[in-house]
């Protein structure tokens, strides 16, 4: 699934999977992993903020991968017991 929007300024994700932000020249993002659970996926950015979720609890899937391309620097939050990985993050 693949949408843009250009009023995406901060995210909180709170799923199994992987994040991964880019610069680029517009603002698009694409999310890849097991289709019933990326059709459940809340895709509503409301006042720049995106809280990445699914709409139904899910008890074992594979982990999904959203990928956020954006002109700009904004903010993001991660919760959960995984990994956190970050590679080529300008310091704010």
């Amino acid at each position: 699934m693949t949408f843009g929007t250009d009023t995406l300024r901060s995210i909180d994700f709170a799923l199994s999977g992987n994040v991964v932000i880019s610069r680029g020249i517009t603002q698009q993002v694409s999310i890849s992993g097991p289709e019933d659970v990326v059709l459940d996926i809340n895709t509503i950015v409301s006042d720049g903020h995106w809280q990445i979720g699914t709409r139904h609890c899910f008890r074992k899937y594979d982990p999904v991968t959203i990928r956020l391309q954006s002109v700009d620097r904004w903010r993001a939050t991660l919760t959960g017991a995984g990994d956190q990985r970050f590679r080529s993050v300008d310091q704010a």
